[in-house]
């Protein structure tokens, strides 16, 4: 069955609460003055924007999330979807201005799945996570602050998750 909801502003659920559409400004780009075709912006009952979405001419997608309620580690999400409606990739900027972008290899052009990259509140790469098609991993460590005497490590992992190496880039 089908229920209608009237007047209701947000939805609450044991792990979050969900704030509805009340809004929705679209805009087309019919003079071709910008890359993507289609914008649309919701809002919720207080203007606040919940997200953004933006369509191109070759089917791809790139949504705009905002944590309105603050109930997230984060501030936004944005999400680049292929055309085919695929995720490839995602970024999350959190609460503390610290930037988490995950890439994944739709295509299979490459040795990985998914590379997860951590950017400091200065913008500064920490570290990158290979996730191998293999199931192993490689994880990418940098001495942003030179507090070490190595300026990058790499941790390997087999695919049941164990360390089977440690690689030290010194000063």
């Amino acid at each position: 069955g089908t229920d209608i909801l009237s007047n209701v502003e947000y939805l609450k659920f044991s792990d979050q609460i969900m704030p509805l559409t009340a809004h929705t400004v679209a805009q087309s780009d019919v003079a071709d003055l910008y890359a993507w075709t289609q914008s649309v912006m919701s809002f919720d009952a207080a203007w606040n924007r919940l997200q953004v979405a933006y369509s191109y001419e070759d089917g791809r997608q790139y949504i705009y999330q905002y944590d309105v309620l603050s109930q997230f580690s984060w501030t936004s999400v944005e999400t680049s979807f292929d055309p085919h409606g695929h995720h490839s990739q995602v970024i999350y900027n959190n609460d503390n201005d610290i930037k988490t972008v995950y890439q994944y290899d739709l295509n299979d052009a490459f040795a990985w799945s998914s590379v997860q990259t951590n950017f400091t509140a200065q913008s500064q790469r920490d570290t990158v996570i290979y996730n191998n098609d293999d199931l192993t991993s490689v994880v990418y460590q940098y001495d942003i602050d030179d507090d070490f005497a190595w300026d990058q490590t790499a941790r390997y992992f087999d695919a049941d998750g164990r360390k089977i190496r440690d690689v030290y880039d010194n000063d």
